[in-house]
């Protein structure tokens, strides 16, 4: 499965090359472990169709933390019983998902926090 990755430079705006070719490496990296996931299904993409797929996620995922697209990956291979190759979209799904839990998560920090610096003072300030 020896895939090249080929990245794509930007003579609009030079000063984002780095950030894209840092972004594709993460991508790469993360199709790498899907490929490894799902060996059936990748070892049967041509040169071409990799490339496609290495430019079409590189795209859909441009927006997504790094850190919050490989949780989404790795929580997609435990979750997966269908053993098909995820799309986009299955992925995005777990990033959103991901996304809520930390925001949730953070919310309730921060109500913790509040009720406990009202109880400390000695009642609520509303």
């Amino acid at each position: 499965m020896p895939y090249e990755v080929t990245t794509h430079k930007n003579t609009e705006y030079p000063a984002l090359n780095d950030k894209r070719i840092e972004h594709e490496a993460v991508i790469s990296a993360e199709l790498a472990k899907l490929r490894f996931a799902y060996p059936t299904q990748a070892r049967n993409f041509k040169q071409e169709e990799a490339d496609i797929i290495q430019a079409l996620w590189s795209e859909v995922f441009a927006g997504v933390d790094p850190v919050i697209l490989h949780e989404a990956v790795i929580r997609f291979i435990k979750t997966d019983r269908k053993a098909f190759f995820p799309s986009p979209g299955q992925i995005m799904g777990v990033v959103e998902d991901i996304k809520k839990e930390r925001y949730w998560r953070e919310f309730e920090r921060r109500e913790r926090d509040y009720i406990d610096g009202c109880l400390r003072k000695g009642g609520y300030d509303l």
